[in-house]
């Protein structure tokens, strides 16, 4: 049941990403290239429900972050440090 509840987040998150998968590196880097957008950002904050975990990735505080849902891309630093989160957030969740 774990691994299903896993596997479903990992596809909403992919699903922000069309055509990407944050597992694969390949996928990532694009990602990461292209920059992640405040929309996704947003939708990223609503499927994990980790607010403070997001912003600290972002190097942020949890009430600030908000500011960012308005950007059109986030710079490719934020971008890697976003998606790195995301692909830890989803392993340790399967351990």
């Amino acid at each position: 049941m774990k691994t299903l509840e896993l596997q479903s987040q990992l596809d909403l998150i992919n699903s922000l990403f069309p055509g990407f998968n944050i597992m694969s590196s390949t996928d990532y880097l694009s990602i990461v290239r292209s920059g992640v957008s405040g929309e996704n950002l947003q939708a990223i904050i609503k499927l994990t429900g980790e607010k403070e975990l997001i912003a600290h990735a972002k190097g942020k505080s949890a009430s600030s972050v908000s500011k960012s849902y308005r950007v059109k891309r986030l710079s490719s630093a934020i971008s890697d440090s976003l998606i790195d989160t995301l692909r830890v957030y989803t392993s340790s969740k399967s351990l």
